[in-house]
């Protein structure tokens, strides 16, 4: 299989990361970067790498051409992307953090040192539990690398379909508010694979009860923050909605519903 694959400039994938950051709060910041430096254009510039230093570019097109091969099996109008057109990358280091690959936009953005383990662990045979690997054409691959890129091909279809996934969840699971509208008290953690949801909550109705989770920061402000699912109970009061914690109800409430359908769909099509 042909893919068009493509890794971006420099210049181009600082700007999308500035522009993202820049819709954090400035303490948030530091959830995801590793680094004491307020200088962050200066910080992520130099955790971005030159088109020119990837040395093991084929072994990501290797494994995204069995990702998409499985992708393809999605028939549906919500995963539509533009394959034929363009899977643009950008390889990062990983003192900028969220997954070891998130998306973006349209941008894959993949850490740089977790392939270079990958290629480490094919090349020395480092796997003892076959669970670990993909057999493709007599190869061996390594599966988690095949259902990271697969997930954020889903990431892609969400982002580029936005509004068909919202209506569609929204209409079947809950109701979507703007986060404004709430008194929240804690720091959530953002997946940027699923920005379109960041600045939203989402809302069950159960029982004449109104419901939602969220993936609360229970660490200090600091890389890679410690997080934790909380449900709260919503009631209002004056023109905000407040969130009062409770213990975990039967009935499924998640977080971030995009982020667990990309997780669910990656382990029931590759395992």
């Amino acid at each position: 299989m042909k893919i068009n694959y493509k890794i971006i400039s420099k210049e181009r994938s600082l700007n999308i990361l500035k522009d993202y950051f820049k819709k954090l709060k400035e303490d948030e910041i530091y959830y995801y970067i590793n680094t004491k430096d307020r200088d962050i254009e200066n910080f992520l510039d130099s955790n971005i790498y030159e088109k020119e230093s990837i040395e093991l570019n084929n072994l990501v097109i290797d494994h995204l051409k069995i990702s998409i091969t499985k992708y393809l099996l999605l028939n549906n109008n919500l995963f539509n992307i533009d394959l034929e057109n363009c899977i643009n990358v950008s390889f990062i280091s990983d003192l900028i953090y969220f997954d070891d690959i998130f998306v973006i936009n349209d941008i894959i953005y993949i850490n740089y040192l977790y392939i270079k383990r990958i290629f480490y662990n094919l090349e020395d045979n480092k796997y003892s539990n076959m669970n670990d690997i993909y057999i493709y054409d007599n190869n061996i691959y390594d599966k988690n690398l095949i259902k990271l890129l697969f997930k954020n091909l889903i990431y892609l279809s969400q982002n580029k379909n936005s509004n068909l996934w919202l209506n569609k969840l929204e209409n079947k699971y809950f109701k979507i508010f703007n986060m404004n509208n709430f008194k929240i008290d804690y720091d959530i953690i953002k997946n940027p694979s699923t920005l379109l949801i960041n600045d939203k909550i989402l809302v069950y109705e159960i029982n004449n009860k109104k419901y939602c989770s969220l993936n609360v920061i229970v660490s200090k402000y600091d890389y890679s923050p410690y997080y934790e699912k909380k449900i709260f109970e919503i009631n209002k009061t004056n023109s905000k909605f407040i969130l009062d914690e409770i213990n975990e109800i039967d009935n499924n409430i998640f977080p971030n519903l995009l982020e667990n359908i990309a997780i669910n769909i990656t382990n029931l099509i590759i395992n």
